[in-house]
């Protein structure tokens, strides 16, 4: 009882840190995890799972989020007025939450994973190091590794079930079968979430493998991790868009220069401690031959490094492996230090402690002061006192997912609006809105939409009509431009 309250305030915790800094940590607003609200709202709305022509990812999170907020009534549950700046922030923050719940969900499935495999103690310091250090911040996004990482670790743990007790009961045959069907309807829903969780496959098999009827177990497995991913071809099939769905999976392999190595420096940037720890778990692994962590890291690890785009958010699903094995690795040390068992006890407090403090006060630190995403909000509140003020449909909006989701898939606004990313931009409109944040200036630096934006415009005026600053240091501030068709057609 005792580490289940420890645990549950710790989650919590920094779960609340988390949630108060709505869009996240570096501060700025999160184009992927607009376009997944947008994705949900699409399916709430009874438009289907797919939007547009683009293949990017399987349709579990959409539909996954989209009945969660569903249930409980969102978005009118949120009061989506129009313009008010809260009402923006609440229609964050309540996914959010849910993204919290799982969060601390997570945190004790990687109790209990770990406390069947290597014991209490182990699974203790493992589910505080992922629930108060710094890294986990990941996990409180509207991405699609944190929707996808419970049911990972889900399948992981019906696996270590039969692990554990198929060589040490006889008649739990019709349980450990449908512990099997369980893992593998768990794992075959996380790959129709991200491609990614193929790589989990290895992992599951070895655990259900090292029992007694092992093929047909591996059969069995097999069937839902199979069947439930090909919903994603099949319905691009239906739909006549198979051509699509194919260069969409390809797209997704060459659509950027970061590489695994670049990653795994920014990530070890935010969170040293968890990231030196993890590696060095990981290598204590290896020293100990411990295939079930080894078959944890390996095949995901190759994964990133073959394909050819890889992120910060990318390693989500390697927090818990992280987390395991320098759990095991600080009880080793601990268990070398001393040989009596009180001082063990006492050096594995002390250390807890530490971890979780360290863990702890660094979370609150990223995610404070949170005045640096109020420029971002305020804008967006604007945006939408703006659509509604004027003829909308005389209007394209060039910007980031995250200022027009909302009057699109909300409050059904209806100029057009184009993600600052897409390589065609053409203007129509007499009027054009443009928000300039410093996640445009980064893409226009690196991108053809320069080129192109400075083409369209050439026949507009500008004026800027708003200018948003959340933090003395600038580096937030989001101007919103309004150009107008320019009857003499010269630029201005």
């Amino acid at each position: 009882m005792g580490t289940f309250i420890l645990l549950c305030l710790v989650g919590v915790l920094t779960t609340f840190t988390h949630l108060y800094n709505p869009i996240g940590f570096p501060p700025g607003p999160s184009n992927d995890e607009s376009i997944y609200m947008r994705r949900s709202m699409h399916v709430l709305t009874g438009q289907g799972p797919q939007e547009g022509s683009l293949y990017d990812h399987p349709y579990f999170s959409q539909i996954f989020l989209a009945g969660a907020l569903g249930v409980i009534g969102y978005p009118k549950s949120s009061y989506p007025s129009l313009g008010s700046l809260q009402s923006v922030e609440t229609l964050y923050l309540v996914p959010r939450v849910l993204l919290g719940i799982l969060a601390i969900i997570d945190t004790f499935l990687i109790y209990k994973i770990s406390g069947n495999l290597y014991g209490k103690q182990v699974a203790l310091i493992a589910s505080i190091l992922f629930a108060a250090m710094p890294l986990t911040w990941l996990i409180r996004r509207v991405w699609l590794e944190p929707i996808q990482l419970p049911f990972i670790l889900s399948s992981i743990l019906f696996a270590t079930y039969i692990k554990i007790n198929d060589k040490t009961n006889e008649n739990k045959n019709n349980k450990l079968n449908l512990a099997v069907l369980f893992s593998g309807v768990f794992l075959g829903l996380a790959i129709l979430t991200k491609i990614p969780a193929i790589t989990m496959i290895p992992l599951v098999a070895f655990l259900i493998y090292t029992g007694r009827n092992n093929l047909k177990r591996l059969l069995l497995l097999f069937i839902p991790v199979i069947l439930i991913p090909l919903i994603w071809p099949a319905y691009a099939i239906y739909n006549g868009q198979f051509d699509f769905w194919l260069s969409g999976v390809l797209w997704q392999t060459h659509r950027g220069i970061h590489t695994f190595f670049s990653s795994l420096i920014y990530d070890f940037s935010i969170d040293p401690l968890l990231i030196a720890l993890g590696i060095s778990g990981a290598v204590f692994a290896a020293l100990k031959r411990d295939f079930f962590l080894l078959f944890w890291f390996v095949p995901f690890l190759m994964f990133l490094y073959l394909i050819g785009f890889v992120s910060y958010w990318h390693v989500v699903p390697l927090l818990p492996a992280f987390c395991i094995a320098a759990a095991r690795l600080l009880e080793f040390l601990s268990n070398v230090a001393s040989r009596k068992r009180t001082y063990q006890k006492l050096i594995m407090s002390i250390v807890i402690t530490a971890v979780g403090m360290f863990g702890l006060i660094n979370t609150i630190l990223l995610v404070i002061p949170i005045n640096h995403n109020s420029a971002y909000f305020e804008a967006a509140a604007f945006i939408i006192k703006y659509l509604r003020s004027n003829n909308s449909s005389d209007i394209t909006v060039i910007s980031n997912p995250f200022y027009s989701w909302i009057p699109q898939s909300i409050l059904n606004l209806n100029p057009i609006y184009v993600d600052y990313y897409n390589g065609d931009i053409s203007v129509k409109t007499h009027k054009v809105l443009l928000i300039v944040d410093p996640a445009l200036i980064y893409i226009l630096k690196n991108h053809e939409a320069a080129n192109l934006i400075q083409k369209n415009f050439n026949l507009y005026t500008a004026n800027r009509i708003a200018n948003f600053v959340g933090s003395p240091n600038r580096h937030d501030q989001v101007s919103i431009y309004l150009y107008e068709s320019n009857p003499n057609g010269k630029a201005n």
